[in-house]
């Protein structure tokens, strides 16, 4: 009795995890996985054209969730502050000076955490739904169409920190924001490369919002005397 599509397709996708996981999209193999799931490699291609075909089936509807996950509460929206970034006590998003000052008299540091823990959580259940799918996007994914997906996350990230109080369009700013938005990104990266836990990467990321949340605190509160105000330019 022969296999519905459905069933072949299953197992092809089965055995293409197991391979990308293991190897990596640019060491994987058409005829091992095609071996593994039991069926030739012409039936590969009849399911999903190629190698990147196949790739792009098993993590092309995560990605774009990852991406939509990962813009909420960063696009400036009113009323949803940045990742890692305080609002003030009543909700809004305009006042940041405001609420850095609370911050650090202790008045909306708890929000402020709250906030920062809650959107932490929200990406890790979402790619710990799905954590061997989310490795491949972030760990497997070189000589694929999303092997800058990381980039990608990255700009998404700087393009929020660039709206902050603070925050110049000197040379040293715009580097000071891409490294710590890819500091942010790399972040998740690194507890899906070591293959954290979910406990484990929750402990981890929330550990390391705390720490940028008091980073950012300092770095955009008053500006000590000492230190030279920054020069801007046109950009590069």
């Amino acid at each position: 009795m022969g296999h519905s599509p459905a069933r072949t397709r299953a197992r092809i996708l089965e055995a293409a995890l197991a391979e990308f996981r293991d190897r990596g999209y640019e060491r994987a193999g058409l005829r091992r996985i095609a071996a593994a799931a039991r069926v030739t490699t012409g039936a590969v291609y009849n399911h999903f054209g190629s190698k990147e075909g196949l790739f792009d089936a098993l993590v092309g509807e995560s990605a774009a969730e990852l991406v939509a996950a990962w813009t909420a509460g960063r696009d400036g929206d009113a009323g949803t502050p940045p990742a890692d970034m305080p609002a003030d006590r009543t909700g809004r998003s305009a006042d940041r000076t405001a609420a850095f000052s609370a911050d650090r008299t202790g008045r909306s540091a708890d929000r402020t955490a709250a906030f920062s823990a809650d959107r932490t959580g929200r990406i890790l259940d979402l790619v710990y739904s799905r954590v061997e799918i989310f490795e491949l996007l972030l760990c497997r994914a070189r000589g694929t169409g999303y092997e800058r997906l990381p980039e990608q996350l990255a700009r998404i990230e700087a393009e929020a920190y660039r709206r902050l109080p603070g925050i110049t369009d000197s040379a040293a700013d715009r580097l000071l924001v891409r490294t710590l938005a890819a500091s942010g990104v790399e972040a998740l990266r690194a507890a899906l490369e070591h293959r954290l836990t979910r406990p484990e990467a929750r402990r981890y990321m929330e550990r390391i919002a705390r720490f940028r949340l008091a980073g950012w605190a300092g770095l955009l509160g008053p500006t000590p005397a000492s230190e030279p105000a920054p020069e801007t330019g046109d950009r590069p």
